[in-house]
């Protein structure tokens, strides 16, 4: 049995522990009702990028047909995690699900520091965009834009976005979202603007939208990436103060029981040594 002190210890530090992961569970809460308004706010905007390019796709010319076949060349995944722990499997899953198709040869953007820390020793890897997944903004995710627009059809043949979607406030999964070439599920929709006509032409809009349309895509999985991490973490530091609630009551149990123990022990050691003292006396 564990003496007092060795017990009073333990209480003492999983009290402690319990008053963290419970200020954490607040504070990740504050979060992801802040990361959830701007994720469902955000959804008209891309949904309205995505119609646009939709229209201009119905025109048909070389742009479009270049934008909409795979071409030559590596695949290009980007890899969004979380730039902290402490929230559950969040990140090993995204990993997990990224590892089975990342082969050697592909190129990958690390966005978070976990990231960024998992592809370290990787061969392709382009470390510019690591810290946009720390509190996403839009102006800054234009650069990558740009850098999927100039490498696809030279550097590699297709974009995809692997990242966690989230489903619900308490649910979300890891997903590959392939950005480019524009996937078949829009292409199926093509034919609803049929009758679009593009001034001063089609090529120009949509010079203009695709990077619209690939920062908004990328802008989107960076604020469902965000929300889905902090109700992540607010269920695991949900589940660890749970946990912390329990031990203490087992210890605190344990701590009585002791100190009973040791109590009573105290007690029958001076019902002993009277019992002798007595015994002497009589024996005088």
């Amino acid at each position: 049995m564990n003496s007092l002190s060795d017990i009073k210890r333990r209480l003492i530090s999983v009290k402690q522990t319990r008053q963290i992961t419970g200020a954490m569970e607040t504070i990740s809460i504050a979060k992801m009702q802040k990361a959830l308004a701007r994720f469902d706010s955000y959804g008209i905007y891309a949904d309205a990028v995505e119609q646009a390019l939709i229209s201009m796709l119905s025109c048909g010319d070389e742009l479009t047909a270049h934008y909409t076949s795979t071409a030559r060349g590596g695949k290009l995944y980007i890899v969004i995690a979380s730039d902290k722990g402490l929230c559950g499997g969040f990140n090993h899953d995204v990993f997990k699900l990224a590892d089975s198709v990342i082969e050697r040869d592909c190129t990958v953007i690390p966005i978070g520091q976990t990231a960024a820390d998992h592809y370290s020793s990787a061969k392709n890897v382009d470390m510019r965009f690591v810290s946009l997944g720390y509190s996403p903004d839009y102006a800054k995710v234009m650069p990558l834009a740009e850098t999927v627009i100039d490498g696809f059809g030279n550097d590699f043949g297709s974009v995809a976005l692997i990242y966690t979607k989230l489903i619900s406030h308490t649910a979300w999964k890891p997903v590959i979202k392939t950005v480019l070439p524009v996937s078949s599920d829009m292409r199926s929709n093509v034919g609803a603007g049929s009758a679009t006509v593009a001034e001063p032409s089609a090529n120009e809009v949509l010079k203009t939208l695709l990077p619209l349309y690939i920062s908004s895509a990328c802008y989107g999985a960076l604020l469902g990436s965000s929300a889905a991490e902090h109700s992540a973490r607010r269920v695991a530091m949900s589940s660890s103060t749970k946990s912390a609630d329990e031990m203490i009551e087992t210890l605190s149990i344990e701590y009585n029981r002791a100190r009973q123990n040791t109590v009573t022990e105290q007690i029958t050691e001076i019902i002993g040594s009277m019992s002798a003292l007595g015994a002497a006396g009589e024996r005088r």
